[in-house]
């Protein structure tokens, strides 16, 4: 599993001892796992309820309860309650959505096995109400949410006190470049893309990891 994006492993073994991670789109957390063990604190976010089970199990097996605060919610552009859409109900399943029926490619899920209703925040939101711990890296992989979720981080993304983001994007979506500028916008001086050669073709050939950094 850890094979299939060196380059996020890459970044995760750069970033600062002790720093704070938060990994949004934890899925059953191979990543949060990987970051506790290698002593950053992470802050992992997952919202499919399967999924959410798995990854705290992970947590307490590897003894990182002290390194790792697991959260179960959706994160978007705003506080509200609506619908998350699964594709399947599989533990460690991906290709999943909130408020809209739609995919990694923004197009409509044609097969959903069915949906619930949970909460949702932007991240701006979320430190506001809550005071997690503040974020220094943020890692987010969300199969087609990630304008939403960058769009309710402005203030986030602009502090200081954020080093560097990793987030997948898919370079074919039309608002591609939308995304670019709002994150270059909040401080953000230089950029990077990568994937694995496994990727080059098929389906997922048009989505890369954005690795973004500060300074």
């Amino acid at each position: 599993m850890l094979s299939k994006e060196p380059e996020t492993i890459e970044w995760l073994n750069s970033l600062d001892k002790g720093a704070v991670l938060w990994d949004i789109g934890a899925n059953v957390g191979i990543y949060t796992i990987y970051a506790a063990d290698a002593g950053l604190d992470v802050v992992a976010i997952e919202p499919m309820p399967s999924n959410y089970y798995t990854l705290t199990k992970n947590i307490e097996v590897n003894n990182l309860s002290e390194k790792v605060s697991a959260f179960c919610f959706a994160l978007t552009n705003e506080v509200c309650i609506d619908f998350f859409y699964i594709s399947t109900s599989q533990i460690g399943s991906s290709q999943n959505s909130f408020k809209e029926n739609i995919g990694w490619d923004y197009k409509k899920m044609e097969n959903v096995d069915y949906k619930h209703s949970t909460i949702g925040m932007s991240i701006d939101s979320f430190i506001k109400l809550f005071s997690p711990k503040f974020p220094n890296y943020i890692k987010i992989d969300v199969d087609g949410l990630e304008k939403r979720i960058i769009l309710g981080a402005r203030e986030t993304l602009s502090d200081p006190r954020l080093k560097s983001m990793l987030v997948e994007l898919n370079t074919a979506w039309e608002d591609y470049q939308d995304i670019l500028n709002f994150v270059l916008g909040c401080g953000f001086t230089r950029w990077e893309k990568k994937r694995s050669e496994e990727f080059d073709n098929g389906e997922m050939k048009d989505v890369y990891n954005h690795i973004f950094f500060k300074g």
